[in-house]
């Protein structure tokens, strides 16, 4: 087959295929125009373009206005007023500031009383260590007597020892001086008798046995000398060592003489020399006796002042602990200065306390009532200034039927209207609502909040409060009367070029003239409002009216 034949062919088939759709698309689509017969058999029909807006859902309740509490703010210090920062009728906030006292005068007080506060330290400071240095020095002087103590008492040993070891030799000489008077009366009387045989054997064991005792005492003297020298002999024993000696050794003398007297016939002279002897033996001991008694007169004397100063050392010690235990002058210096440094901080906290209240501030969320205060004036304490009243304190106890109690929430805002403020509104907001039924059984109680005041919102007035229950800002909304209900269905009729066509769409919020669409129309798309009364889907149509 020739290439025209086959082109030829195929331009047959798609003009038939053309012819077979557009028969196909004419049955089953009804005509958007009109022919001439139509026409004039098309219904007048009312429209309404589907608009974008804000669309709220409602929920009226009434009830009685309660009273809230009442702030009345007076002036505490006497101050000139600086600014006014509220009027009558404006909300306030709490803790947010209204008038403005002059704080200039109280910001020196505050700053002399800070001054006498650091004073005060500083003096308790000085006092403190003070203190601590009278402890320090008290301390000291606890261990100066303590010293002293211990000095008087080595003193009080040592002449106690020195003492004693005096008197033992004071005794040792009149000893031996009473020895030696012995010898020499003894001498004397055998010079006069003369000696017999067994005088002079008994003269000779008598030297034989000084000799003996003399050589034992000689080498015990030698012996405490050593041991003295080492510390290990107290100088009284060496002492009574050596008085031993002179003892063995006056002994030996004696028998000496005895001897020699015994073996020799005596001369008037040795018998005279004999007496002189005794007489100077005699006067030995009569003056080795008074050194005695004067000795230890001396030594007693000795010890008791070295008593006394330890029972002065022992008193300076007491006293001294005594005053380091107590402290009295200290101690009271640091409460004087403490009881200044806090007489001086309750002074800071007092002109602190009057330059707070230079700023009056409301103490609660609420409503400015009344204004007093004028800039210029000054302020004396007790003068009323502003009066707030609470926010949380006006409210309306209303009550809501069952069917809207979902509906409701806490925040939600509402708008209160009055009968004697007719065509003031004022704003509310739901504070609570009750899920136990009221005494009716049908409504629930709910509280709403007047968030601004005027002076006929007063306790016991009837109220009606209009709530938004709910609210769309941007929705695709028509009429109320473009909805249809067909078969269960809700649809609108929407005007395509000339002729009707069904929409089924869904509702959102209604109003009492408007009902959102959330799905089925657009916006602009014209919906038919009156004269659908017997119109199918296709009809054709004139537009009467286009609101």
């Amino acid at each position: 087959m020739s290439p025209r034949r086959i082109l030829a062919l195929v331009a047959l088939a798609l003009l038939a295929g053309g012819l077979t759709w557009a028969v196909t698309w004419r049955l089953s689509t009804p005509a958007l125009t009109l022919n001439a017969s139509e026409a004039a058999a098309r219904k007048a029909v009312r429209v309404a373009p589907a608009r974008l807006e804000e669309i709220r859902d409602t929920a009226l309740v009434s009830g009685i206005l309660k009273g809230g509490s009442e702030a009345r703010l007076a002036a505490q210090v006497a101050a000139p007023i600086l600014t006014v920062q509220v009027r009558a009728g404006e909300r306030v906030r709490r803790r947010q500031r209204l008038v403005q006292l002059d704080s200039t005068t109280l910001q020196r007080q505050l700053a002399q009383a800070q001054a006498a506060v650091d004073g005060a330290g500083s003096g308790l400071a000085r006092a403190r260590t003070g203190a601590r240095l009278k402890s320090t020095e008290l301390a000291h002087q606890v261990k100066q007597a303590e010293s002293g103590l211990a000095q008087a008492q080595l003193a009080l040993e040592k002449a106690e020892t020195g003492a004693r070891a005096s008197l033992a030799a004071a005794r040792s000489e009149v000893e031996r001086a009473a020895a030696a008077w012995d010898a020499a009366r003894a001498q004397l009387q055998r010079l006069h008798e003369g000696a017999r045989p067994e005088q002079i054997r008994a003269a000779q064991s008598g030297v034989r046995q000084a000799q003996i005792a003399l050589e034992a005492a000689r080498k015990n003297y030698t012996d405490s000398q050593l041991l003295h020298d080492r510390g290990a002999l107290s100088g009284a024993q060496l002492e009574e060592a050596r008085r031993q000696l002179d003892i063995a050794q006056a002994d030996d003398d004696r028998a000496q003489a005895e001897l020699e007297l015994a073996q020799a016939a005596a001369t008037p002279a040795e018998i005279a020399a004999a007496e002189a002897q005794a007489r100077e033996a005699e006067a030995g001991l009569n003056a080795a006796r008074s050194a005695e008694e004067a000795h230890i007169e001396g030594t007693a004397q000795e010890v008791a002042t070295a008593r006394e100063q330890v029972r002065q050392a022992e008193d300076t010690l007491a006293m001294a602990r005594a005053a380091r235990d107590q402290r009295l002058l200290a101690d009271e210096d640091v409460r004087a200065a403490q009881a200044q440094l806090d007489q001086a901080e309750v002074q800071l906290r007092l002109t602190r306390d009057q330059l707070a209240h230079t700023t009056i501030a409301s103490p609660v969320d609420g409503i400015c009532t009344e204004v007093h205060a004028h800039a210029g004036e000054t302020a004396v304490p007790g003068m009323p200034l502003v009066t707030v009243v609470s926010s949380a304190g006006v409210h309306l106890e209303a009550a809501v039927p069952a069917r809207r109690l979902d509906q409701l929430h806490p925040g939600q805002p509402a708008q209160i209207q009055v009968d004697s403020l007719p065509g003031r509104v004022f704003e509310g907001q739901v504070r609570s609502i009750s899920r136990a039924a009221g005494p009716d059984g049908r409504s629930f109680p709910v509280l709403i909040d007047v968030l601004t005041h005027a002076p006929g919102l007063t306790p016991g007035v009837f109220a009606r409060a209009t709530v938004v229950t709910q609210r769309s800002p941007s929705a695709v909304v028509v009429p109320t009367d473009a909805l249809r209900i067909i078969e269960d269905r809700t649809v609108v009729w929407v005007v395509v070029g000339q002729r009707v066509a069904e929409r089924p769409v869904e509702v959102g919020i209604r109003d009492e003239r408007r009902a959102q669409i959330r799905s089925g129309v657009q916006p602009g798309e014209r919906v038919i409002v009156s004269g659908a009364v017997g119109l199918r889907a296709g009809d054709p149509v004139t537009i009467a009216h286009d609101r």
